[in-house]
């Protein structure tokens, strides 16, 4: 977005909200522009628009809830959690043999949720398999994954490119952490299922609940 039409944005927001009222409005406008380049004049436009219909505080947007507009308004609508393990559970029964192929069959989204496909290998032919625990620990990472591919999206090119990076310090950390947890995990559901409840290979959710406790604040770390 160019320096002149995010004059346009500060204008429309100073026309609309009476709270706004940067001291120096020359400043205001150049960390405006730079924390916007990405976007174009169309995209914060709408977000613009779109939170000034909405909007019931009265209040002026902020640089990121106008970065969260946009990204609302443009995301592509993604399967829900149940349309997604339909897809998974249709893999599973068909990998007895074929799970590569099934896996690379599955949206990418869901192919990150699963893992490997290996990982429908291993549900497909395990004897105590139980989809009521499958299907719960599925939709937990499936939200996981969504929620760091939309908060991902929001952060500058540049932030984006440095956690692609393998050699990233952060990133080495992070995936050292995720397997750390995954073991701590595996060796929690192992102790469960072959306890008193084996037969009906019950996770906690307690456990599961610290799982993702710790996945976020790995999240986190990569902001670093």
């Amino acid at each position: 977005m160019k320096r002149e039409e995010t004059v346009q944005i500060i204008r429309i927001i100073c026309d609309c909200f009476a709270n706004f009222k940067p001291s120096n409005l020359s400043e205001t406008i150049d960390v405006w522009n730079m924390m916007l380049s990405e976007y174009s004049y169309k995209q914060i436009s709408v977000a613009l628009k779109s939170y000034i219909l909405s909007d019931t505080s009265g209040f002026a947007p902020t640089i990121g809830q106008l970065v969260d507009m946009v990204h609302s308004v443009s995301k592509p609508q993604e399967l829900n959690e149940m349309e997604a393990w339909s897809l998974v559970s249709m893999a599973i029964r068909n990998s007895g043999y074929r799970y590569t192929e099934e896996f690379l069959k599955l949206p990418a989204i869901i192919q990150s949720a699963i893992g490997t496909p290996e990982q429908l290998h291993i549900w497909a032919t395990d004897e105590e398999y139980n989809e009521t625990v499958v299907m719960s620990n599925f939709q937990r990472s499936y939200r996981l994954v969504l929620m760091q591919k939309d908060e991902s999206a929001k952060l500058p090119t540049e932030a984006q490119n440095l956690l692609s990076n393998n050699e990233n310090p952060a990133r080495i950390e992070m995936q050292d952490r995720i397997k750390q947890l995954s073991n701590a995990f595996d060796e929690k559901s192992k102790l469960l299922i072959e306890g008193k409840e084996k037969k009906e290979r019950v996770v906690s959710d307690s456990v599961m609940d610290t799982v993702h406790a710790e996945l976020e604040k790995i999240k986190a770390m990569s902001t670093r």
